[in-house]
């Protein structure tokens, strides 16, 4: 999957467990740790911290990329 896919992923994830209120990013940053296939489906997990969260997804169990999304 493209990297812009699985921010977009790691965004909706911020807005969801924020309740929306964290839901536009100013500034990201990812790695991709392996390469994130359509098939099986990716798990992002996501956690808040004040005005950042920390994102991981994780597909078969195994961690594909980890990063953190930055708000103002």
């Amino acid at each position: 999957m493209p990297g812009l896919v699985l921010l977009e992923g790691a965004r909706q994830a911020a807005a969801l467990a924020t309740g929306g209120a964290l839901t536009r990013p100013v500034a990201c940053r990812m790695k991709a740790i392996r390469f994130t296939e359509s098939y099986p489906p990716a798990v992002v997990e996501c956690t808040a911290h004040g005005r950042t969260c920390v994102f991981r997804l994780r597909q078969a169990g195994i961690c594909t990329a980890v990063g953190v999304l930055q708000y103002l």
